[in-house]
């Protein structure tokens, strides 16, 4: 698979979290991979590989991923806060990432009562 312009792909030690607030924003949209992939103007393969953290969005897909959500920048790319900043903001995005997930679990258990509970 080879990505999209305007994604990159990553090394096997990334662990940058921004393929799951991808995926956590568009869940608790209400967006199917093809619908937000559309939207971004990237093929759904390109999105699935954002999603499972095989590829880094660029500034420009990023630019239009922020605008969709309705995000700042800020909760997606550490670079603009500097290496001194760098901890405080994984601790955010790690934040971040559990407010998702609880928002997520909370759409899906008044659909589904038998949702297991987020880990």
């Amino acid at each position: 698979m080879c990505p999209d312009k305007g994604s990159t792909p990553t090394s096997s030690s990334s662990s940058s979290p921004i393929g799951e607030i991808v995926r956590l924003l568009r869940t608790i949209n209400g967006e199917s991979q093809a619908e937000l992939a559309e939207t971004l103007r990237i093929s759904p393969d390109t999105l699935d590989g954002i999603e499972k953290g095989h590829y880094i969005p660029g500034p420009e897909l990023m630019d239009i991923i922020v605008e969709h959500f309705d995000m700042p920048m800020a909760l997606l790319t550490p670079g603009i806060h500097g290496e001194k900043n760098l901890d405080l903001f994984e601790d955010l995005q790690k934040l971040f990432v559990s407010i998702l997930r609880i928002r997520t679990y909370s759409a899906q258990s008044k659909e589904d009562p038998t949702t297991p509970e987020p880990s």
